[in-house]
């Protein structure tokens, strides 16, 4: 009987202690962050009633502390923006996101709005120009030429 690797019972038990262990340590964290927020809810920033305070935590401790350099913002009214997805290019019915009706989407881009007054060097707001996308695409473009140049990555992406 050859005996050089883990039995599949031990296996599976290992596999299902660690994924107890990541529970554990992911409820703790949220646990923490819920009860440092518990009364701080701004309704100013909220969607589905989250505050973006656990919002930002989670991101952090999901993304290790990491984020883009740069986040571009595509300022469009609520009701344009739906509009336009009512448009749509596959299938009839509305999604689940859109469902939810114009105060949703005013709440989503309130939050978007804080989350870039909160990050003004990362965030970039893009006013949307009813039929210039052009217009946007130069925004977007020049910002990025300037960030580049700032942050003297012309030789990084030169090497590619």
């Amino acid at each position: 009987m050859n005996k050089k690797g883990l039995s599949t019972v031990v296996t599976t038990l290992i596999v299902i202690l660690l994924v107890l262990v990541a529970i554990a340590i992911i409820w703790v964290v949220i646990r923490n962050v819920i009860e440092s927020g518990a009364g701080q809810i701004d309704v100013r920033s909220t969607c589905l009633g989250i505050d973006l305070k656990i919002i930002n935590e989670l991101t952090r401790f999901s993304c290790e502390g990491a984020y883009p350099d740069i986040t571009y913002l595509l300022d469009i009214d609520e009701k344009i923006g739906l509009a336009k997805a009512s448009k749509k290019e596959f299938g009839d019915k509305p999604d689940k996101i859109e469902e939810r009706g114009p105060e949703y989407h005013r709440r989503v881009n309130e939050g978007y709005r804080e989350m870039a007054r909160e990050n003004p060097n990362r965030f970039k707001i893009i006013h949307y120009y009813e039929g210039q996308p052009e217009a946007m695409h130069e925004q977007i473009r020049e910002h990025t030429k300037v960030f580049i140049r700032e942050h003297q990555l012309e030789d990084v992406l030169a090497r590619g």
